[in-house]
């Protein structure tokens, strides 16, 4: 095969003499000196796009079966092959329990582990059916792989458990940051990553609302419709362990904190259990993920609160470490740290440290930063939580001011129904039921009609809803807005009796 040529060969061999044989097509010289620049392009352009330019730049003519047998015996035909994807489902559940990093090429391209995943759930297989599937084949040829640095090294068994998480919280960021997995192009904006392109912020919101909805769900002894909104939210995991998004570790522990504050600890230990069970499949066994969330679960009861400030307090300082205090991921970590972590402080405490953080951004960033106003939100939901509910009002009027001004339509949305569901809250604490009332439903309302019908927090607005009309004694009302949310919930076979025995709650 000839050898491969970059993108400037390419334009240079554009305007080529044409060539063909007397009857008009491609003679098989012809397809040999032209076989570099068919492959090049067609590693970036459709099959149509590759004939059109060849036809106009090189007169090159040739059928679309003609070229689909050329690429075909090239070894450049893109269509995914089942051999080929189980080879890098293998080869990624090896190599990660050996604690490394791998990315795959097929034919020469980049693949992302995400399409591979994909490919199986279209057949309707689970990766963990693949990977138990004996086979003594070798690797494709069209395979290939390469571990760029590995992943952050196993902590050793000689360490306690704390003290392995701490260390496993610690190499991953490293390891994150120094492989690229984690980049950040703006100060003012969220460190990413690079392993997905869709949003994965969405998953670990909906893990965090839905837990915290199927912990109101359980408390009020709707056991049934509680486990269908728990296994909703752990059906988020998948892909957040795919993501590996740098707010994922703070969302679980925040997430974990704040259901362990509602006693539901079996609902935090399936939680954990389901991503320590996942992230050995899809990332690997040796992979820090897996490690931290195994040995969180670990953990006895009498211990969890602790370890998880401990955990989160961690993970805070590394952002600071490698991003700098005012970098945007550093400031959200800094929330997640006083909203999760401080589990034994009241609501002054930490409203006094967020009016702290607020003052040092206003002197670095100025009052109209957007991470100086994140900041400003967050103060909002601690004014409520410590019923200050006239302040809370106040500051929650100014967040719907703001939101009005926000070109994002997504973060303008969330700003507007977020704003208008403190503003709700508060009246209600007050004794200002009716206009609660009506504030709560146009943010129902409008999350509803910007997001869609499964938005989780209209969900969890529309059961807050229901237990106000309850309490006023409006129970038709009520019974409409609960069809309404029960609705929204995916449907599940589990009965009520395995939901509370799977979770020890009988």
């Amino acid at each position: 095969m000839a050898a491969s040529i970059g993108p400037q060969d390419v334009v240079s061999m554009t305007k080529t003499t044409p060539t063909a044989s007397h009857s008009g097509w491609a003679t098989k010289q012809d397809w040999t000196s032209h076989q570099a620049l068919i492959g090049e392009l067609y590693r970036t352009k459709t099959l149509a796009e590759v004939m059109d330019h060849m036809a106009r730049q090189h007169g090159f003519r040739a059928t679309e079966k003609m070229y689909k047998t050329r690429i075909k015996q090239w070894g450049l035909d893109k269509k995914n092959k089942a051999n080929e994807m189980r080879a890098i489902v293998r080869k990624k559940k090896q190599l990660g329990d050996q604690g490394m990093s791998t990315a795959f090429r097929v034919r020469g391209q980049l693949v992302d582990y995400v399409d591979v995943v994909r490919y199986w759930e279209r057949k309707g297989v689970r990766i963990d059916d693949v990977i138990a599937q004996r086979s003594n084949s070798k690797t494709p040829e069209a395979v290939d792989f390469f571990v760029s640095l590995p992943s952050p090294t196993r902590t050793p068994e000689s360490m306690t458990v704390p003290e392995r998480i701490l260390v496993s919280i610690r190499d991953y960021c490293k390891g994150s940051f120094e492989t690229g997995t984690w980049v950040v192009t703006n100060p003012r904006k969220n460190c990413e990553t690079t392993k997905v392109q869709e949003d994965p912020l969405a998953h670990l919101s909906a893990l965090h609302t839905q837990s915290s909805l199927a912990c109101k769900l359980f408390a009020g002894n709707q056991f049934e419709e509680a486990g269908q909104t728990l296994v909703s939210a752990t059906s988020e995991i998948e892909r957040i362990l795919l993501a590996e998004h740098p707010d994922t570790l703070q969302c679980l522990f925040t997430t974990l904190a704040s259901i362990f504050r509602q006693r539901r600890y079996e609902i935090a230990l399936a939680i954990l259990r389901q991503f320590s069970a996942l992230a050995e499949i899809l990332v690997g066994e040796g992979h820090p993920l897996r490690c931290i969330c195994g040995s969180l679960a670990s953990i006895h009861p009498s211990q969890f609160e602790d370890i998880i400030a401990r955990c989160n307090r961690s993970a805070s300082d590394q952002f600071e470490n490698f991003l700098g205090p005012m970098n945007w991921s550093t400031l959200l970590s800094r929330i997640f740290l006083i909203k999760g972590v401080d589990l034994y402080s009241d609501m002054s405490y930490k409203a006094s440290q967020l009016q702290g953080l607020l003052r040092k951004c206003e002197a670095t960033l100025g009052f109209r930063d957007p991470r100086t106003f994140e900041i400003r939100i967050s103060l909002v939901w601690y004014y409520y939580r410590k019923s200050d509910h006239v302040e809370a009002i106040r500051l929650g009027w100014d967040i719907v001011a703001y939101a009005r001004h926000v070109h994002s339509s997504l973060y303008s949305t969330n700003l507007l129904t977020g704003g208008l569901w403190l503003v709700a809250a508060s009246q209600y604490a007050l004794g200002e039921t009716d206009s609660a009332e009506a504030y709560l439903r146009e943010a129902i309302d409008i999350r509803l009609s910007e997001i869609g019908p499964y938005d989780d927090f209209a969900v969890h607005c529309l059961v807050i809803l229901e237990e106000w009309l309850v309490e006023k004694g409006q129970l038709n009302s009520a019974a409409e807005v609960r069809k309404r949310w029960k609705d929204t919930i995916p449907e599940c076979t589990m009965t009520a009796e395995r939901i509370r025995s799977a979770l020890g709650v009988l």
